[in-house]
């Protein structure tokens, strides 16, 4: 949308031999993995050259393995246990919802039928009612995918800083070794470039975070 973000969504009918109301938790997540993989050939061919240096540089050449978070609306869930907080039973329940939205950090009941698990690498909504909290929900999404991009940002960084400071020894032994010289104006060169796709990338989180508007709560 206007502020940067992209958000991708499917309608899962069925995987395998299971129908859509009877996937297993090992399935779902395999299905979201592949998500995130096509998802990013997705992108690549239709983001221009500049963007897609900004991902190659944040991502140090693994951008087309970059992990996304999920958000997975459920109508129901199997089997049915009192309260959210019961599914963190540090064994199978648990195991499950970490193959789909990564480590549990919030399991929340949401009045009598509904609930949410916000995890590590995504969120699990559960119920019809979780539905009328899409747009609270997204919200909270693009506020993620700014807080990881600036995560990522600062990891960047400080990479390219010791990349600086081992230039800078290099140059500095430069007459002790043939061909160095050359090798070392190269470098610069590249991170010069890094340097600007950075500071493109603040500019727009910049201008993401100003024009994020919180959301009323249904």
């Amino acid at each position: 949308n206007a502020n940067g973000v992209v958000l991708y969504g499917l309608q899962l009918e069925g995987i395998q031999e299971r129908e859509w109301d009877d996937v297993a938790p090992a399935l779902l997540a395999r299905a979201v993995k592949e998500m995130h993989a096509d998802s990013s050939a997705l992108l690549n061919d239709v983001i221009a050259k500049l963007q897609r240096d900004v991902l190659q540089c944040l991502f140090q050449g693994r951008e087309m393995e970059r992990v996304k978070y999920v958000w997975i609306g459920a109508d129901a869930i199997e089997p049915r246990l009192p309260k959210a907080s019961d599914y963190r039973d540090h064994g199978r329940y648990e195991n499950e919802l970490v193959q789909m939205v990564g480590e549990v950090q919030v399991a929340l009941d949401l009045g009598q039928d509904d609930m949410l698990f916000v995890g590590s690498e995504g969120l699990l909504s559960v119920g019809h009612g979780a539905r009328k909290s899409e747009a609270v929900v997204v919200n909270f999404l693009q506020l993620h995918a700014i807080d990881a991009c600036v995560k990522k940002f600062f990891v960047r960084a400080r990479v390219l800083t010791d990349s600086l400071l081992s230039l800078h020894k290099a140059i500095l032994h430069s007459d002790e070794s043939p061909g160095a010289e050359a090798e070392g104006r190269e470098q610069l060169q590249s991170a010069g470039y890094d340097l600007q796709l950075l500071d493109t990338v603040m500019v727009h989180v910049f201008d993401s975070i100003k024009g994020w508007k919180a959301v009323d709560r249904p």
